[in-house]
């Protein structure tokens, strides 16, 4: 899963929207598989300004999450995506979601805040653990 990451980004293919969402596991292989690339950025091809901001919130880097990201003050990195990746593992630990709800109250608050108020919800876990 990474590796195929790294090999799209390193040809200029930037996912955008790392989540629990766009990962899967493949039947036969058991390996990981990255999906969903209608929000990636071809690095070649134009595209009108704003609209390489993407995510989905609560698996965001703690550095995207914040107002200047969403005013375009921030550019957004390979570091971010894989920090993504790594907000993946809280969700399948603490149970994830089970028919479209969130199933620990921890992260449930990250899955209903606003990008501000999902950064204070996430560096408050990091504080505890």
């Amino acid at each position: 899963l990474l590796t195929g990451h790294a090999f799209l980004w390193k040809h200029g293919i930037e996912h955008g929207d790392p989540s629990l969402y766009n990962v899967m596991c493949h039947p036969e292989t058991r390996r990981g598989v990255l999906t969903d690339f209608d929000l990636s950025i071809l690095q070649w091809e134009e595209r009108v300004p704003g609209c390489d901001r993407t995510g989905t919130v609560p698996f965001m880097a703690f550095e995207l999450l914040d107002d200047a990201y969403w005013n375009g003050d921030i550019v957004r990195y390979y570091h971010h995506e894989m920090e993504a990746f790594i907000w993946c593992l809280p969700f399948m630990c603490l149970g994830g979601f089970v028919g479209g709800s969130v199933r620990h109250e921890v992260i449930s608050d990250w899955v209903k805040a606003t990008p501000s108020q999902c950064l204070g919800e996430k560096a408050g876990f990091v504080k505890k653990i």
